[in-house]
């Protein structure tokens, strides 16, 4: 599983998902014995599994096994409990738009990373998912300062860049400059994540950048462009039957 989990943050992900989906009844036996006998263990899978939980449509499940984790595994190292922060936020948000409540678990993630000396990528993408509960609450003017500083974080990581991580950072700068109105820089970094993923062969990635490509063109009222952005992105979710997402 957690082989497959990999799989999916760096290339084509249906061939992972459906890895994932074959054990599906196995995975939560074993998720259910590592939380009794090796909690640490349980709390990486848990985490780890969050994007095909998304992808799958069952977030509220994904969330709820992270919440049992956070709860087993209180002094697994910080760094863990920081990613597990991120999954529990992305599935609380994704599954009932609580940007709220995604943000108080998010907050709890970066603070067991304040003061490292030596900033982790995770905590990267804690601040730039957080720029994403702020520019859903409307707090436009905090969110593009942290989705900066989230980016700057995760491109100090060289195994970070040209992937599923830096994808999402840029993602969120460019989601936080189209709420402050800057539509030209949005689509350029838009279109910037769309190709990236394209490169790396994520189609994760190139679903929802291709989605802001499409609406922001049909903002400008050029439909064609609109039109051929929309059918990319259902072709990616075709590809790895993700059309519930």
């Amino acid at each position: 599983a957690l082989e497959a989990c990999g799989g999916l943050m760096s290339g084509y992900e249906r061939p992972h998902l459906d890895v994932i989906a074959r054990i599906d009844d196995n995975l939560r036996v074993a998720l259910a014995r590592l939380l009794v006998i090796e909690p640490s263990a349980g709390l990486e899978l848990a985490a780890s599994l969050f994007p095909a939980w998304w992808l799958r449509g069952r977030p509220r499940e994904g969330s709820a096994w992270v919440e049992r984790a956070l709860s087993a595994a209180p002094d697994a190292p910080a760094a863990l409990r920081a990613a597990a922060r991120f999954a529990h936020g992305f599935l609380i948000a994704q599954d009932t738009e609580d940007w709220a409540a995604a943000a108080r678990s998010i907050d709890l993630g970066i603070e067991l990373l304040a003061g490292v000396s030596e900033p982790p990528a995770i905590l990267g993408m804690l601040l730039c998912l957080r720029a994403e509960c702020e520019v859903e609450s409307g707090d436009v003017k905090s969110a593009l300062p942290r989705a900066s500083q989230g980016l700057a974080i995760v491109r100090r990581h060289p195994d970070a860049r040209g992937g599923w991580t830096e994808i999402f950072t840029v993602f969120q700068v460019a989601n936080a400059k189209r709420a402050e109105g800057d539509l030209e820089a949005a689509l350029a970094l838009f279109t910037e994540c769309a190709e990236v993923s394209r490169r790396a062969g994520l189609f994760v990635g190139q679903i929802v950048a291709y989605n802001a490509v499409g609406e922001l063109w049909e903002e400008r009222g050029d439909l064609e462009k609109s039109r051929q952005a929309w059918e990319h992105a259902l072709r990616c979710r075709q590809a790895i039957g993700a059309v519930d997402v």
